[in-house]
């Protein structure tokens, strides 16, 4: 199946599709820049040492967002529920 694109006629599916291309771009350039690490995190990052579940939970307590945590466990509850759910009642095809 051929996708056939008028540039004319769909202007605005063009400037879409490049608008999305170049944020995109430019997402992944921010986001490597963000999480490269500082020459001073580098030199405590060495002394950091997680033994188990809850130092690390601890750890990642004391710099992430408790909303962000509170999404990431409502995600992870729904996911397993979810996977559940679906393997308990399978598709009548």
């Amino acid at each position: 199946m051929m996708l056939y694109l008028y540039v004319r006629q769909n202007q605005w599916i063009v400037v879409t599709i490049l608008t999305g291309v170049s944020l995109m771009i430019l997402m992944c350039l921010i986001y490597h820049d963000m999480w490269r690490a500082r020459g001073e995190e580098s030199v405590k990052a060495n002394t950091i040492r997680i033994t188990g579940i809850i130092p690390l939970l601890r750890w990642l307590g004391s710099f992430v967002p408790w909303a962000v945590l509170l999404v990431f466990a409502g995600d992870l509850a729904y996911t397993i529920l979810h996977v559940l759910m679906a393997a308990s009642q399978p598709p009548n095809w």
